[in-house]
């Protein structure tokens, strides 16, 4: 019974350690596609716009979509719609379905791009997966 006990009072132990080490250890702020833009302080935005830049020019559809929307929003860059719809469309054509969505936005309201309601149909038709593009499909196609 003695032998059972040493083993759960280590594993314990271990489990208390690796708990304390994981909480003690200073954050890095890597960017996914769950926390992207989201991981950074604002004051940390021109390092999360090269973090994009650099995975961008590797082919990352998700840093694409993610530079998109900094330009859109003005942060970490000057706001630029055009510039914002370009990196939309490289996300797009590299396969990143979430920017279909912001390309459907874009056109639905002329941001960086004509004017299109159409075109916007379609790029949400297109983001079917999406609950947002379903509620825009549904209200303005």
């Amino acid at each position: 019974m003695k032998q059972k006990v040493f083993h759960i009072k280590t594993y314990f132990v271990l489990i208390a350690t690796l708990a304390l080490a994981a909480c003690s250890s200073a954050p890095t702020i890597v960017p996914t596609k769950h926390n992207d833009i989201a991981a950074y302080n604002p004051k940390e935005y021109p390092q999360a716009v090269a973090y994009f830049e650099q995975a961008a020019a590797q082919g990352d559809a998700n840093a694409m979509d993610n530079l998109g929307h900094m330009y859109e929003d003005g942060r970490g860059v000057a706001q630029n719609d055009q510039k914002a719809v370009e990196w939309y469309e490289k996300a797009a054509q590299a396969g990143n379905k979430e920017a279909y969505v912001d390309l459907g936005v874009a056109c639905l309201f002329g941001k960086g791009m004509p004017k299109d309601t159409k075109q916007a149909c379609n790029w949400f038709k297109k983001a079917q997966h999406n609950p947002n593009a379903v509620s825009f499909y549904n209200q303005y196609c």
